[in-house]
């Protein structure tokens, strides 16, 4: 009996600790690996970002410090590279120079979103996680974080555990030893009882008293749940403050991606033919009447210079109404015959509006286009009209 109860506290022991093992070898792994990538896309997706003014204006100086910047702000971090549109990297981390074999391992496709590739390499494991600047119309941002740190820390807090495990066995083999002395003999005493039972001696009854024992016992396993508890507990506080952290910057991602969606939405709910520019008349929005009073796809316009791609001309229209917005920092209307692709002739009249940065210099404009064909039909019709009375 003594053997028999040593080994099931023993036994119990050891299943509850592997339990722990378990969970912290797997779910907490595999957590904590989840929450390595999700930072790992915010991060990119916020030099993304970032890139997109140094990409436009051509600045690899600032670009290149950025790169730095950011690769040297985590430790999770270990390289930044930024390629092109057409694939070559323009800026990258790497002080040794860049490994040419990594370019081909997390290629971007046209209009692809984020891509994350495990790559296994002599220093250990890593996510290359791509992420397209401007749907990779301007080249994608890759940025590669260890797993290491990770697997370092669940080794450390693994052997922390097992130790402790090998402590509460130590100790509960001893209770449990000091105990089934005290245990056998009552439950002896009721085995001889149920045996003169079983014999017909109905009278026989056992004077045990079990209480204290099974207090006792149960006591024992409580204290060991509750430092199995407080090992858990450990655990989870030492990545609370990492969850935290990355469930802000998933709130504020998701706020900015609503709050995106909303724009984009409004702007396109605009049924008008309405543009955006800079002042290097590139065209930064466009929304879809636009495109379609052009005969043009609203990603053939975006981005492209104004004059360029409407046109097919090197240098800005003349009377230009946008360039007339940028010199005089006003509002302008102009009216203009334009002819669509089926060959229909129809009147537009064309507001401008300047959008001003704090210095009061105009950074963008926005051109607003209606269709005032009827009112011109209207109008000559009311002249002809005129003119036959008269």
């Amino acid at each position: 009996m003594k053997n028999k109860f040593l080994i099931i506290t023993l036994g119990l022991i050891t299943f509850l600790g592997i339990a722990v093992l378990s969970f912290i070898k797997i779910s907490l792994q595999d957590k904590l690996l989840d929450q390595l990538q999700e930072k790992g896309v915010f991060i990119s997706n916020h030099l993304s970002d970032m890139s997109l003014r140094p990409l436009l204006t051509e600045n690899m100086f600032s670009l290149q410090m950025m790169v730095t910047d950011y690769a040297g702000s985590d430790p999770d971090i270990k390289y930044i590279y930024i390629c092109d549109q057409k694939g070559n990297v323009i800026s990258h981390s790497f002080k040794n120079g860049f490994p040419t074999g990594l370019i081909d391992i997390n290629t971007l496709s046209k209009g692809q979103g984020v891509s994350i590739k495990d790559i296994s390499t002599e220093k250990g494991l890593f996510f290359d996680i791509a992420t397209p600047v401007m749907k990779g119309e301007l080249g994608s941002v890759h940025i590669g974080l260890t797993q290491e740190n990770i697997r370092k820390n669940l080794q450390n807090i693994i052997g922390i555990v097992v130790k402790m495990i090998i402590g509460v066995l130590i100790i509960g083999g001893a209770i449990a030893i000091a105990f089934s002395s005290k245990l056998s003999r009552p439950l002896s005493e009721l085995v001889n009882v149920s045996d003169s039972i079983g014999k017909g001696d109905l009278e026989k009854r056992a004077q045990v008293k079990t209480r204290d024992e099974i207090g006792q016992l149960a006591q024992t396993f409580n204290k060991m749940a509750e430092n199995l508890l407080i090992s858990r507990n450990e655990l989870v506080e030492s990545n609370k403050q990492l969850e935290r952290e990355v469930t802000e910057r998933i709130l504020v991602e998701i706020d900015l991606d609503k709050s995106l969606t909303f724009l984009h939405s409004v702007f396109d709910s605009i049924r008008d033919p309405f543009m955006i520019l800079d002042d290097d008349y590139r065209i930064v929005k466009v929304n879809e009447a636009y495109a379609q009073i052009k005969g043009k796809e609203v990603d053939n316009l975006t981005g492209g210079i104004c004059h360029r791609v409407l046109n097919g001309r090197e240098e800005v229209c003349e009377n230009c109404v946008v360039a007339a917005t940028f010199r005089s920092k006003d509002p302008c209307v102009k009216e203009k015959r334009s002819t669509l692709q089926d060959g229909t002739e129809i009147w537009l009249e064309i507001y401008t509006y300047p959008i001003l940065d704090d210095d009061k210099n105009v950074t963008h404009v926005i051109e607003y286009t209606r269709d005032i064909s009827d009112r011109k039909r209207s109008e000559e019709e009311k002249k002809k009209l005129i003119n036959e009375l008269g």
